[in-house]
C-alpha cells in the first residue's frame, strides 16, 4: 500500500511537471510566431536575394505540400536535385545539420500522418519567414505510429482507452511558420526552421491540460509537430 502510494505521488509530481513543461512549449511557440511575424514586416532584402529566396521558397512548398508522399521515382530524383541545387550541404534545420537530416523529418511524418497537407498562407515578396497552416487526420495508424502508448494502454483483446477514442479520426489543423535564411557567399540556403503549434488543436479537442500531457508525454512526435 506504501508503494502504491509513493508511485502515485511521483506520478501526479510528472504530470504536473509535464503540464508546466507543455504550458511553457505552447507560450513560447506563440511568441516565436509573433515575433517572426513582425521581423518579417521589418526585414528588407536586396533585390536579387530576395528574388531567388522567394522563388527557392515557393518550389520548396510545392515539393513538399503532402510531405513525402508515394511519387513516381522521377519525381523524387527532382526534388533531390532541387534540395542539393539551393542549400548549402550542411544547412541547419530543426532536425540537425545537412539536407538529409531534413529529409528524415518528412519521412517521420509522412510514416505518422499518411493525409498530411501543407498550405503555404502567406510569403511577402521582402521576406524569409513563411506562414504556414499544415493539416493532418489522426487515423488508426496515426495513433499506432506517433502516439503508441495511447494504443498500448489497451489489453489484448480489449478497445482502445477514451483518450485514444476522442482522437480517432480528428482533423487537426496547426498554425506554424517557415523560416529561410540565405548564405550571400554561396548563394544558397543556409538555414530552413519550421514548427506548428500541434498542442493548441490538441487542447481544444481535449478540453483539459492533463489529457494534453498524456498524449504528448511519450509520444514520438512533438508539440511543435517536430
Amino acid at each position: 500500500r506504501e508503494r502504491r502510494r509513493l508511485n502515485q505521488a511521483r506520478y501526479r509530481h510528472r504530470q504536473r511537471g509535464l503540464i508546466q513543461r507543455l504550458e511553457e512549449e505552447s507560450a513560447q511557440l506563440q511568441e516565436e510566431i509573433e515575433r517572426l511575424g513582425a521581423w518579417r514586416q521589418k526585414k528588407l532584402i536586396d533585390a536579387p536575394t530576395y528574388k531567388s529566396l522567394w522563388n527557392i521558397a515557393s518550389e520548396y512548398f510545392h515539393l513538399f505540400q503532402r510531405a513525402l508522399r508515394p511519387l513516381p521515382a522521377a519525381e523524387h530524383v527532382h526534388g533531390l536535385s532541387f534540395l542539393e541545387s539551393v542549400m548549402v550541404p550542411d544547412v541547419i534545420s530543426a532536425s540537425g545539420s545537412g539536407m538529409y537530416a531534413l529529409l528524415d523529418n518528412w519521412v517521420l511524418v509522412s510514416h505518422f500522418f499518411e493525409d498530411i497537407h501543407v498550405d503555404l498562407e502567406r510569403m511577402d515578396k521582402a521576406s524569409v519567414v513563411a506562414t504556414t497552416t499544415t493539416s493532418v487526420t489522426i487515423s488508426a495508424n496515426a495513433l499506432r505510429r506517433a502516439f503508441p502508448h495511447l494504443v498500448n494502454e489497451a489489453e489484448q483483446g480489449e478497445s482502445w482507452p477514451p483518450l485514444s477514442i476522442k482522437l480517432l479520426g480528428q482533423r487537426v489543423v496547426m498554425r506554424g511558420s517557415v523560416y529561410f535564411q540565405w548564405n550571400d557567399k554561396a548563394t544558397r540556403v543556409a538555414v530552413i526552421q519550421s514548427e506548428s503549434d500541434m498542442l493548441s488543436p490538441i487542447l481544444n479537442i481535449l478540453g483539459n491540460l492533463t489529457d494534453v500531457s498524456r498524449v504528448f508525454d511519450e509520444a514520438l512526435i512533438s508539440p511543435t509537430f517536430r
